[in-house]
């Protein structure tokens, strides 16, 4: 398909440099334009937050997007109401549909390919194999995301003239397509034994960070209670031991909820983190993303799908398990998760 990022990678494919970090300046240039004329001032006037923005565009506009939106909301009211289910009937069709989907992918793939059960097994105890490698850094990379983006929420609060740049930042650095910090840093990844490994990180974390990252600054910070504020103040509690005892658990079901799409969202990066090509230069660093992305390359279709259907029966049993005990001490300590 024609576009920016294409072209971008091709540029890169091609190495013609100066194309290619024209292209990558190109892509910043027109998100840092969208946030600061579009998108931020509308987020002001909903979200009640101080953000970069310049009022110009979006005042002309108004009116227009006013009028979209509200026949948009409409639209989307009057079809819920008429595809509103019962519980019980609501668990049916969407596991029906899941079932649906299952089919038709195995069944486009067998048409493209045919299917031997005989490589079923050999199959399964590869993604078992791989499962662990990728489970591991899934887990660290949403602690790391966890950590980074307390301490995001932290400065924004406690620093009221650093919000507005700690929100910008993330807007545009989430903005970035997860597959160019390969080529934007081939120099790292291509420079050491660690640097595949920290290039995988940084694309693992494109994929994860920004879940946990807005929702702290959008819905845990409107959450803090101000009372235990005025108490912190009040008996001098600061520091490490107000971001222990009052901070933190004040922001525990937004941590909750975002750290919950961030393991999905992790999941999802490890395709493009685990395996990447450099010309004749392979990188990969196991795990069932790269095991998915090999699949792919080598056109075994059924492998893919396959492949993809285990891996999601595996985050279903993860999420109805660990996150769903999660959520309820969530709920019995603080109230509710978001």
């Amino acid at each position: 398909l024609t576009g920016i990022g294409t072209f971008i990678m091709e540029s890169f494919e091609r190495g013609d440099t100066l194309s290619f970090y024209a292209g990558v300046a190109t892509l910043l240039s027109v998100i840092l334009a969208t946030y600061v004329f579009l998108l931020n001032p509308a987020g002001e006037e909903v979200l009640e937050r101080n953000l970069l923005s310049l009022h110009t565009t979006y005042t002309a506009l108004r009116g227009f997007i006013s009028t979209v939106w509200g026949a948009l909301a409409n639209a989307l009211v009057s079809v819920e109401g008429k595809l509103r289910f019962p519980p019980l009937a609501a668990k049916l069709v969407a596991a029906a549909a899941v079932a649906l989907l299952a089919f038709a992918a195995l069944r486009g793939a067998s048409r493209a390919q045919p299917f031997d059960l005989s490589g079923l097994l050999p199959l399964l105890i590869e993604v078992a194999e791989q499962l662990p490698v990728s489970i591991a850094r899934v887990a660290f990379i949403v602690a790391v995301s966890a950590a980074i983006s307390l301490a995001a929420a932290y400065i924004s609060y406690t620093r009221a003239g650093a919000a507005a740049l700690v929100a910008l930042a993330g807007e545009v650095l989430a903005s970035i397509p997860a597959v160019i910090w390969w080529p934007l840093l081939s120099a790292v990844a291509l420079g050491s034994p660690l640097g595949p490994h920290i290039v995988a990180t940084i694309v693992m974390m494109q994929g994860a960070l920004w879940y946990l990252y807005f929702n702290l600054l959008v819905y845990g910070l409107a959450s803090l209670r101000r009372d235990l504020d005025e108490m912190a103040s009040l008996y001098r509690i600061r520091g490490w031991w107000y971001m222990r005892a009052i901070f933190t658990p004040s922001l525990l079901p937004s941590l909750a909820a975002g750290a919950l799409s961030a393991w999905g969202g992790a999941w999802n990066a490890t395709i493009a983190a685990e395996y990447a090509t450099f010309g004749d230069r392979v990188i990969d660093l196991e795990g069932v993303g790269a095991l998915m992305a090999k699949k792919a390359a080598a056109g075994d279709a059924i492998g893919v799908t396959v492949t993809a259907l285990l891996l999601s029966f595996a985050i279903v049993a993860v999420n109805k398990t660990l996150w769903r005990k999660l959520f309820e001490l969530v709920e019995s300590r603080y109230g509710g998760a978001e």
